[in-house]
């Protein structure tokens, strides 16, 4: 969870909840979507491919994304909310999600 820098404190459990983050694979692709919350000013996806380390950040515009998949590769999503008093809601990773034509 985030939030807890020391000056903003935690999150609280309802407002990751809140966020109604889900990963959806389909064909060639995995389909992202969120719910906004009540402070939050922006939010970025963030996604590991299984076995790498590297993360790619993508901020939406809306609340849904779609993930292209021309490959196979597996991939963990997260939800970072930043909100306007300076903390982030964050929430877990998913596991790992392929699209549908590769299982």
């Amino acid at each position: 969870m985030g939030g807890g820098n020391g000056i903003n404190p935690p999150v609280e459990v309802d407002e990751v909840e809140a966020l109604n983050f889900t990963v959806t694979p389909g064909e060639r692709r995995v389909d992202v979507a969120f719910s906004k919350i009540e402070g939050g000013t922006s939010y970025t996806i963030e996604r590991v491919r299984e076995g790498s380390s590297r993360v790619d950040y993508i901020m939406p515009l809306g609340t849904n994304y779609g993930f292209l998949a021309l490959t196979c590769y597996s991939y963990s999503y997260k939800l970072v909310a930043d909100m306007a008093d300076g903390s982030t809601v964050e929430t877990p990773a998913t596991d790992f999600v392929v699209p549908t034509n590769c299982e």
